[in-house]
């Protein structure tokens, strides 16, 4: 399940944006909130606990912190696709490969906690349905060529089972396990929260927004 599961939903993703199910606006916006909310709301309910459960909270804090400042590097290339902006100024015919480069290290290092955190596992594959989709369209406006497309999903798509196969293999010491999930779960701290304040319409009170805010975080919950 943690190997097939993400490859499934990026397809997913993919095939909905090809087939014109969905498309950048209010329904995607309304799916980013979501998927931001539940996010966040397994990473409070069920991994920061964890984390700070048998370990220095200073040193859980710095790893923390850590994944924060890799994530705002790592948009300077994705141009912020990990949370739904689809803004392409390359060349039409051109895979936007540091765009792609970006969030394929982004999705390998949020693979690492799932072996360990089953809560997490939901909320990262709603996150990662959100990103199939912002990819897909980028590489849509791109008008890049369709076996290079093909190319760029299928890496991404194998890109969390491959930190999450990693992080069962035994290739650092143990007590790593704990660091490098405060490292992830930093990254997608900053990009739940991101989301989150992204979707605040200026300021604006938007029902419709609130209520399915209100279901992430109900849902993460329960989840968790």
């Amino acid at each position: 399940m943690l190997i097939i599961s993400p490859i499934i939903v990026v397809w997913l993703g993919y095939l909905a944006v090809q087939t014109r199910t969905t498309k950048s606006g209010p329904y995607m916006s309304l799916g980013l909130s979501f998927s931001g909310a539940f996010l966040l709301s397994t990473l409070i309910f069920e991994m920061l606990p964890e984390l700070f459960q048998d370990e220095a909270p200073k040193t859980v804090g710095l790893f923390l912190s850590l994944g924060i400042i890799l994530q705002l590097s790592l948009e300077y290339l994705s141009q912020g696709a990990e949370h739904g902006h689809t803004h392409h100024h390359g060349h039409s015919g051109r895979v936007p490969w540091l765009v792609i480069g970006s969030l394929c290290i982004h999705a390998l290092l949020e693979g690492i906690p799932l072996s360990s955190v089953n809560g997490l596992f939901w909320g990262v594959l709603v996150h990662k349905f959100t990103i199939a989709l912002a990819l897909s369209l980028l590489l849509l406006e791109s008008k890049a060529p369709k076996y290079l497309s093909l190319g760029a999903i299928g890496a991404f798509s194998l890109m969390t089972p491959l930190g999450s196969f990693l992080s069962g293999q035994s290739l650092w010491p143990e007590h790593w396990n704990n660091y490098l999930n405060a490292l992830a779960v930093g990254i997608l701290l900053h990009i739940a929260t991101v989301i989150l304040f992204e979707s605040s319409d200026g300021h604006r009170f938007n029902w419709r927004k609130f209520a399915v805010i209100l279901g992430g975080f109900a849902l993460g919950y329960l989840v968790g």
